[in-house]
């Protein structure tokens, strides 16, 4: 449901058997992704299911308790949700990949820093080609990328093998699904064999642009750079005692 926190690492250091509460969930919500922040200057990036991302700094979160809610890290629309949370590093690269197999890498500085709370720009066009979004992570060129379908087949291929692009996309075709089969997890390999035999080749067919999907999206981030001007609502809750 977009909401982000962050805790002193010291507040898990003693963890019983069973475990201790992490974060105050509501119903309806899930626990998406928990990232150790080391930099003061660091900056988060949030993206959603339909396409969206926000970059905000660390800092425009405050630090609380261990099993409060904590505040809003992104707006949604009706119907959309948080997919991928990652702590940003300059020099590497963001891919983004979609439901029937399509992805694209784009430059982290074309994703520019915003108020926390606001309702994203586009990373990927998700177009009826394209399907949803699955997720996005970081990549460099020294990286591996693992994919995942729902019909139990896992792909592995080299960062280096997409070019980038711009965020106005619908990128390129990264696998050729079965019918009915759709990608379900995208995950970052790092320190692995270059020369193992099972890396793939990409598809990378470049298909025609959906120009009119494109222009939408720039019109929708230019309402998005008005409204990131706002006041923030931060939807903060009161810390609960733990059970």
């Amino acid at each position: 449901q977009g909401q982000i926190k962050k805790t002193d690492v010291m507040a898990y250091s003693k963890v019983r058997s069973t475990g201790i509460r992490a974060i105050d969930i509501r119903e309806g919500d899930d626990l998406v992704g928990v990232r150790l922040l080391e930099a003061d200057d660091a900056h988060v990036m949030l993206t959603t299911r339909a396409g969206k991302a926000i970059r905000f700094k660390n800092t425009d979160v405050r630090p609380m308790g261990r099993v409060a809610r904590g505040v809003r890290g992104i707006r949604l629309a009706d119907g959309d949700e948080v997919v991928s949370m990652d702590i940003l590093d300059p020099e590497k690269d963001v891919l983004a990949v979609t439901l029937n197999g399509f992805g694209k890498r784009s430059l982290t500085s074309d994703y520019r820093t915003t108020k926390r709370g606001g309702k994203g720009i586009v990373t990927i066009l998700t177009t009826e080609r394209n399907g949803l979004l699955v997720g996005s992570v970081q990549v460099g060129d020294d990286d591996q990328v693992l994919m995942v379908t729902d019909g139990a087949t896992i792909i592995r291929f080299r960062a280096s093998d997409l070019r980038t692009m711009g965020r106005y996309t619908q990128g390129v075709r990264l696998v050729r699904l079965k019918k009915g089969e759709q990608v379900v997890a995208i995950e970052r390999l790092m320190d692995v064999d270059e020369d193992d035999e099972s890396l793939a080749s990409i598809d990378g067919e470049l298909l025609e642009d959906d120009d009119a999907a494109a222009t939408a999206a720039a019109a929708d981030d230019s309402v998005t750079d008005e409204a990131d001007t706002a006041d923030d609502d931060t939807d903060d809750s009161d810390e609960a005692d733990e059970e």
